[in-house]
């Protein structure tokens, strides 16, 4: 079951020298970042949108860092197939009936494995609204023992989810 924990920002983190999905006692590192929204501002000539961003590093061996990079990418091409397909059902008029089924049917496979290469991470994070950093585990065995790396931690709590 995954597990949440929450820092305050600035706290160092320590993690268990195993990887993160499957327990391989050689890992690598990667990094996993999260925002949020801190305002609005002006920046050149018109407005802009401010945030945080938290990053972090994790460790994870080198079979599982080349399925992260990969659901990164396919995050990233099933984005732009999205944008492509929607842009096709904006000209709806203008398909057939054959093309209108393709469209629909290429934007809901693309939207599964968009939403599905989000939740692959072993490891999320998110900053919340009073700046703490919550990282959230996929492994439950791994974050008990993350949970006893960092248990001198005062300000960190664990939560389920």
């Amino acid at each position: 079951m995954a597990r949440t924990f929450k820092f305050d920002p600035g706290t160092r983190i320590s993690w268990p020298p195993v990887c993160a999905v499957c327990g391989d006692p050689h890992p690598r590192t990667d990094k996993t970042h999260g925002s949020i929204f801190s305002g609005l501002g002006w920046w050149g000539l018109g407005p802009s949108v401010k945030y945080k961003t938290v990053t972090v590093e994790f460790p994870i061996c080198k079979r599982h860092y080349i399925f992260f990079r990969l659901a990164r990418f396919f995050y990233f091409f099933s984005f732009l197939v999205l944008v492509s397909s929607a842009t096709q059902m904006f000209l709806w008029q203008e398909l057939d009936g054959s093309e209108r089924i393709i469209v629909v049917l290429i934007f809901i496979i693309t939207l599964i494995v968009f939403v599905a290469s989000v939740f692959v991470s072993p490891v999320r994070v998110k900053t919340g609204s009073d700046g703490s950093i919550h990282v959230k585990i996929a492994n439950g065995i791994y974050a008990r023992a993350f949970y006893e790396f960092n248990r001198e931690i005062k300000s960190g709590n664990q939560t389920e989810g």
